[in-house]
């Protein structure tokens, strides 16, 4: 942004690239928000081992589903923004196509990161659940077998 005498001059340019920004700082926030969720499960799952309940197998289950909403929801948001984005482009003059377009891309490929980075998190979660349970579920090892039998957790040995 320019200043002429403490007064901003704001071009069409940068009231495109303004409303990115602050579309992609309220995405940030949603993220943290996924992943403070995340972390809580695993909280969660950790304390209910603690106190005796050796269900896991639900846990499990749970985080799975989580992660699809995960996905899902990241999915949506980024609609959402590129459609707040096409609705902006149109109410300033002024043929921002191309820009608007490199935001979209941008946009996508972030998403593409984001699940990627949500789904290894989860993984990771659910790794360090299943070594905790190993030391402290009687007969766990089989249980966790059957689940693997089952398309589950092929990523743990």
């Amino acid at each position: 942004m320019r200043y002429v005498i403490n007064n901003p001059i704001t071009t069409r340019g940068n009231l495109l690239s303004e409303k990115y920004i602050q579309l992609i700082a309220r995405l940030k926030s949603n993220v943290h928000n996924l992943y403070e969720n995340l972390f809580s499960m695993q909280r969660e799952s950790l304390l209910a081992l603690e106190k005796g309940d050796y269900h896991f197998e639900e846990r499990i289950h749970a985080f799975y589903g989580k992660i699809q909403i995960i996905r899902k929801q990241i999915h949506e948001w980024s609609e959402e923004i590129k459609n707040e984005l096409t609705t902006y482009e149109y109410s300033i003059q002024g043929d921002w196509l191309n820009t608007l377009n490199q935001y979209k891309q941008n946009i996508d490929v972030s998403v593409k990161t984001l699940v990627k980075m949500f789904e290894q998190l989860t993984e990771s979660l659910i790794k360090n659940f299943l070594k905790v349970v190993l030391t402290i579920v009687p007969n766990a090892s089989n249980r966790i077998e059957k689940m693997k039998e089952q398309g589950l957790l092929s990523f743990f040995p």
